[in-house]
């Protein structure tokens, strides 16, 4: 029979406990310009450090951009890495900026953790197509049920809307 120190002591269990750093996360954000906003202010709010902020900046106008440029309503893509139990900003890693259809503006770290920008200018098509039909009603109906995507219509009707009256004219 066992004494009873060797006994607690035979009860105590030993774990293994293995302690595991968390691997930063990768996110990626999608912003919208609002009145108000400015570049640097919104990196910031992101939680990154106004030096940060003015680097990216810098890079920005050196391939072509000013920031200052930005309109109300203009998504910022921001690849950022996040720790992962608190959810604090570690790094912004890439940030893509369209402010011209078929121009984008790549900003990402490079080897020695400098922002490089640069831009990338995406190759747009042309398709030429065609639509006729017979208005009975109204110019977007006639046009709707020509097969003319709806946005289309909204800026044919917006270019010609000084010149033509549809209202009384067609």
């Amino acid at each position: 029979y066992e004494s009873e120190d060797a006994l607690n002591n035979n009860l105590s269990p030993e774990w293994e406990i293995e302690v595991k750093e968390d691997e930063p996360e990768l996110k990626v954000e999608v912003l919208e310009v609002k009145k108000g906003d400015n570049f640097i202010g919104i990196l910031q709010n992101l939680g990154a450090q106004y030096a940060t902020g003015l680097e990216i900046a810098e890079s920005l106008k050196k391939a072509g951009f000013n920031v200052k440029s930005l309109k109300v309503g203009q998504k910022i893509e921001v690849t950022k890495s996040v720790d992962v139990p608190f959810g604090e900003l570690l790094s912004i890693d890439k940030i893509v900026l369209e402010p011209r259809y078929g121009q984008k503006y790549v900003v990402e770290r490079n080897e020695d953790e400098k922002y490089v920008a640069e831009l990338v200018e995406l190759e747009l098509k042309t398709e030429n197509k065609f639509s006729s039909g017979v208005i009975t009603s109204s110019l977007a109906v006639a046009m709707k049920e020509a097969g003319v995507p709806q946005s289309v219509i909204g800026n044919f009707i917006n270019i010609f809307s000084y010149t033509v009256d549809f209202r009384s004219e067609i």
